[in-house]
């Protein structure tokens, strides 16, 4: 029987005209009057039947009209929860629910007419597709925007007469990244970031390119860029995962054109030894593992440079530079020394200064008798190394006229190294508090931007406390000494806008 309906919900619900319990309404529609008079009538005909054949057919008819009405009132019940549930923005939702309120479904249907709608519909879907089809065009032309942006930052960046290079040209990418944001884009401007030093942005940068990128080869440089960011936060679990990613990638790829990868398998290789050296000490599996990795990049990279020095010597030079390290480090000073004089015979070290274009095999020159000076000095060989140090400061301190945000970091390390030299080493209170300065000064526009200008400045106040100065006072009182040998730098990070 209806009454016994588990489908039929009484609840009350406060209304503006008082107390209106849902499947209330329902009595008042016509639908409920015939449904329900068509049931008392099915009773008599079931209670006046003569025999049990029309009594069993008139109890069927009475079963599913009564099913019918049961069905009717869940429906009423669910249509209303509808009703509270859905916008009633329009008239016709508002008029519709105030007939269906009050029982009058017909009139609530009569509101809202097909007839009338329809064309109300087919107009808003011509207009949906006339705007679907304006926002496809405005897309498009700010992905071309974005685009001419993209090429404006690229030209600019190489606009070294420009002073502020940098600023106009990371205004330049910002604006393209505003206009649309796709691979190129962000991959160019995370890599321009990692040039000169701003690692927290390249590594955002770097990722949003991830999201981005299809092609393997491209995947591949995205997580080795990444992987050098990391390691320079000292997140190396972070940086092996990329790393291993990359060199499979590349290994992958090199199966069908060793050409183009073999270069990028050299370079991952080269990173990956850099990683697994910088744990520090290095049991003799892993010592061994990477000294394994190192060779395998030099072989790579001494058979590129051989077929085209001009494309790769950089490369080259690079990894025997941080090979030498690596037997620095194991207390091999003699294989060091060696990879060390072996950079500087590539790299024509007697024909500095070198021409313009030539200017990162100068920055690996820096670095190199920077490393060399330490060999020296760990072997007592004081002269040569205080010599090699002073050279590695000129070169590095004239690098940085040239391009501040690229080459400052490098400056900083050197003029940090000999500041130490002079108090550990060879003894000089007063050189070493004024290289101490001169670093300590560079690379306060550096820190918040660069992982690795903390360490150095906590290095360099170190040295002041050893040799028992203030060193505000020290700094204030050679402020005018010191600060013409590097008010270009500090000038051009003055102007910036960060």
């Amino acid at each position: 029987m209806v009454e016994n309906s588990k489908n039929v919900n009484t609840a009350t619900v406060e209304t503006q005209g008082g107390d209106f319990r849902i499947g209330d309404n329902y009595h008042k529609s016509l639908e409920y009057k015939e449904l329900q008079e068509r049931i008392e009538e099915l009773k008599e005909l079931v209670a006046n039947a003569t025999d049990k054949e029309k009594t069993l057919k008139y109890s069927q008819r009475l079963n599913e009209a009564e099913k019918k009405l049961a069905g009717f009132i869940a429906d009423v019940k669910d249509l209303y929860e509808l009703l509270t549930k859905i916008p009633l923005n329009t008239d016709r939702l508002r008029l519709a629910k105030m007939h269906f309120e009050a029982g009058e479904y017909k009139e609530a249907r009569a509101i809202l007419n097909a007839e009338e709608m329809a064309p109300e519909l087919t107009a808003l879907l011509q207009q949906k597709e006339d705007l679907n089809a304006q926002t496809v065009q405005n897309q498009q032309h700010l992905t071309d925007k974005a685009n001419e942006y993209l090429i404006l930052a690229r030209l600019t960046a190489i606009d070294f007469n420009n002073p502020n290079r940098f600023n106009e040209t990371k205004s330049h990418f910002e604006s393209s990244l505003k206009a649309s944001i796709f691979y190129n884009n962000a991959f160019e401007y995370a890599h321009f970031l990692q040039k000169h030093n701003f690692s927290e942005k390249a590594i955002e940068y770097y990722q949003q390119s991830l999201l981005y990128v299809t092609d393997l080869a491209n995947k591949a440089t995205i997580q080795n860029n990444l992987a050098s960011l990391y390691k320079d936060k000292k997140n190396l679990a972070e940086a092996e995962k990329f790393l291993s990613n990359a060199l499979n990638i590349y290994q992958g790829l090199a199966i069908n054109n060793p050409a183009i990868h073999e270069p990028n398998i050299a370079m991952v290789l080269h990173n990956l030894g850099g990683l697994y050296s910088s744990n520090g000490s290095l049991n003799t599996p892993d010592r061994d593992y990477c000294e394994f990795i190192y060779e395998k990049a030099l072989e790579i990279r001494r058979k590129l440079c051989a077929a085209n020095p001009t494309l790769h010597l950089v490369s080259l030079a690079r990894t025997l530079n941080d090979f030498a390290v690596f037997h620095k480090e194991q207390n091999d000073f003699v294989e060091a020394q060696k990879l060390y004089e072996e950079v500087l015979v590539i790299c024509h070290y007697q024909r500095i200064p070198l021409d313009e274009h030539e200017i990162e095999v100068a920055d690996v020159i820096a670095t190199t008798l920077d490393n060399l000076a330490t060999v020296y000095s760990l072997k007592k060989e004081l002269k040569k190394a205080e010599y090699h140090y002073e050279q590695a400061f000129i070169i590095s301190q004239s690098l940085i006229t040239k391009n501040p945000y690229s080459y400052l970091p490098n400056f900083v390390r050197i003029t940090t190294n000999f500041a130490v030299f002079y108090q550990e080493s060879m003894p000089d209170k007063t050189k070493s508090l004024e290289y101490a300065c001169e670093a300590m000064l560079s690379i306060f526009p550096l820190v918040g931007i660069s992982s690795s200008a903390k360490p150095y400045l906590n290095r360099t106040r170190h040295l002041f406390v050893i040799w028992k100065e203030d060193e505000q006072q020290y700094l204030m009182n050679h402020s005018h000494e010191l600060m013409h040998r590097i008010d270009p730098v500090l000038s051009f990070f003055d102007n910036r806008n960060l």
